[in-house]
């Protein structure tokens, strides 16, 4: 269940911001209820090679003001992110301010005829994420997975690993981020393989409020929304002319749909945090300014609006 605890209360000059926090599932974690996602890559060779956006001070400004603003929870994705929030980490620090999560993004690719490699692949990735971050411990770690990747058996081997690096202090939680919520309706259900899930949820796709939220609250599994804007897709949506992707409106009417599709999620207490793209020091602000926040009229009107107009699910992520 959905624990409201104490709040952090912020000024900066004349604009006075609140962070509520919440429990994360029976991870035991105490989350601000806005974190820090974003792992926007760009290829800029014809070889596709994937390069971070930002440079390692760029970030560290980012995250510095993400803390000063009371959020504690930070996600991290792909190598190339993992590496930059590294070398961000050295010049800030603040370590043990954080509640920092990472993936073995590789797992969905990998391959292998023997089942023991698996535990061998979670294991190895693992640690060059603990090496790339340049920390010890890591409070979230996610097992990137839908359904039909792999086999169950080679599943369970990767979750061995998962709680054996649990046992040893290496993370503090176990995780699963998907797009696919027949998978987590499976492993959630059947299987209860997870302390905290990851996948997406907004005012315009809404299915995870069939099984999957219910089913987290039932077994008391931390719950982190990701997908908060659609990747973005929301910030093209006209109400009166629908979504365009050669288009994307203008930075205020932004900061307007993004502070106000976070608070729509924060009204779900099934809900514990949320991880929306902050890549500017003004997206902390606009995300920041959702915590204890009620949703207005207007605010509604301007989702359901977007919601009208906006690509389905599929078309969104790629999955069903």
């Amino acid at each position: 269940m959905s624990t409201l605890c104490e709040k952090a209360d912020m000024n900066d000059g004349d604009l006075k911001m609140t962070m509520d926090y919440r429990r994360l599932g029976r991870s035991e974690l105490q989350v601000s209820e806005i974190g820090v996602g974003g792992h926007h890559l760009r290829r800029d060779s014809g070889d596709g090679e994937r390069i971070f956006r930002g440079t390692a001070q760029e970030r560290a400004a980012i995250f510095s003001r993400a803390l000063d603003c009371g959020i504690t929870f930070f996600d991290t994705t792909f190598k190339e992110e993992v590496i930059s929030f590294g070398e961000a980490l050295k010049i800030m620090g603040r370590r043990d301010e954080m509640v920092l999560c990472s993936m073995d993004e590789q797992y969905a690719a990998f391959r292998s005829d023997d089942l023991k490699d698996y535990k061998k692949h979670t294991a190895d990735e693992l640690d060059r994420c603990l090496r790339w971050l340049g920390t010890d411990w890591i409070d979230v770690y996610w097992l990137r997975y839908d359904v039909g990747e792999h086999s169950d058996d080679m599943l369970r081997y990767s979750i061995e690993a998962m709680r054996e690096a649990k046992e040893a202090g290496k993370i503090r939680a176990i995780g699963n981020s998907g797009h696919d919520t027949a998978f987590m309706q499976k492993t959630v259900g059947e299987w209860d393989a997870w302390d905290v899930i990851m996948f997406p949820y907004n005012f315009a796709h809404r299915r995870a409020e069939d099984y999957v939220l219910p089913a987290a609250e039932e077994r008391d599994v931390g719950v982190v929304i990701m997908k908060p804007f659609a990747c973005g897709r929301y910030f093209r949506v006209d109400p009166r002319t629908g979504f365009r992707d050669d288009r994307i409106l203008p930075r205020e009417e932004q900061s307007r749909i993004a502070t106000a599709a976070l608070k729509w999620i924060l009204e779900n207490e099934k809900v514990h945090t949320i991880i929306p793209a902050l890549n500017e020091l003004h997206h902390v602000d606009d995300a920041v300014a959702a915590s204890g926040s009620p949703l207005s009229a207007e605010e509604r009107a301007l989702l359901d609006g977007i919601a009208a107009k906006s690509p389905s699910y599929k078309e969104s992520y790629g999955h069903d």
